[in-house]
């Protein structure tokens, strides 16, 4: 066993080596530390954020191994990307925008951005959680292939991120029927910002619905079936005894069902129903007065009018 982490931590730091001297666009002084899963490459003005991230991997890992009963097969080369220029050339473009960390599964590297970079949107801790339950999920499955809104919902799941459980903007997409379907859900990364939102929100929503249907250990089974089959469908079949597509419209149901007038919370949604009530009951007590002041007009005049003379 001894051996084997050994190995593997050597095969890292080789390719970390080979990554970084083969990288012309980085002109950053790397340094790292490593443990038997994680390596972490920094530079000097990370140094704390290192120690840091290193302590969050090594807290939530433990965590994930129960949860997922499974260990990392290999070590995971960590970089802390001093400027978003550094993370998009590492990413080799594939990061987005609105991105601040990356799983590249096939390298076995994780990108994150530094918080000297960006004012986080999303707590560091929450962002490494996020991106190493994408590699325990890739090594449960023995790399096969994970759909994205199981993939990002579990993430989101998992790591306890809860900017995405809030249910408005899920109404305001069935209000205007622009859910977004689970085939289209593998291009996320193409999707500009407010569209990624609803996604991510759509896949945890999704995990969240799959375990309250099937318990806790739902997503491991499906993952452990996904190994033996690479079929999601049948990975399904075999776990719950229904298609994917039964899931699939069921969870689109329930949603709809469940969310359908949560808009109506909105701060803003609220603050319009206000402001049309008050101008509604405005207009009605201009229309009040006025034609009470035309009756009171019209008394005056049915006063002042002399009384008709009798031969």
């Amino acid at each position: 066993m001894r051996y084997t982490y050994l190995r593997q931590n050597v095969l890292a730091l080789l390719t970390l080596c080979t990554f970084l001297g083969a990288n012309e666009n980085s002109h950053a002084q790397w340094h790292y530390r490593a443990t038997r899963e994680f390596v972490i490459a920094y530079t000097p003005i990370d140094a704390s954020t290192s120690a840091h991230t290193l302590g969050i991997l090594q807290q939530t890992y433990q965590r994930l191994q129960r949860v997922f009963q499974d260990s990392l097969k290999v070590p995971i080369v960590v970089f802390i990307c001093a400027d978003r220029e550094t993370f998009s050339s590492l990413s080799n473009d594939m990061a987005p925008d609105w991105g601040d960390g990356l799983a590249n599964l096939t390298n076995r590297r994780m990108l994150l951005l530094s918080p000297q970079a960006t004012a986080y949107r999303r707590p560091l801790r929450d962002v490494v959680a996020h991106e190493l339950i994408h590699f325990m999920m890739h090594d449960l499955v023995a790399g096969k292939h994970v759909p994205v809104w199981l993939a990002e919902g579990a993430a989101i799941y998992y790591s306890g991120e809860t900017e995405h459980s809030d249910p408005i903007l899920i109404s305001r997409a069935i209000l205007t029927n622009s859910l977004v379907a689970f085939d289209e859900l593998d291009q996320v990364l193409k999707f500009e910002a407010a569209r990624a939102s609803l996604a991510y929100q759509e896949s945890y929503q999704a995990v969240r619905f799959l375990i309250q249907r099937h318990g806790e250990a739902a997503v491991r089974e499906i993952c452990k079936k996904l190994a033996a089959s690479s079929d999601l469908n049948n990975a399904f079949k075999e776990s719950f005894g229904k298609d994917l597509i039964d899931f699939e419209t069921a969870y689109f149901d329930w949603l709809r069902q469940n969310y359908r007038w949560q808009f109506l919370m909105d701060a803003s949604m609220i603050t319009w129903a206000v402001i049309i009530i008050l101008l509604i009951v405005a207009i009605i007590a201009v229309r009040w007065r006025t034609r009470r002041k035309i009756a009171e007009w019209e008394k005056e005049d049915e006063a002042a009018t002399p009384p008709p003379e009798v031969a």
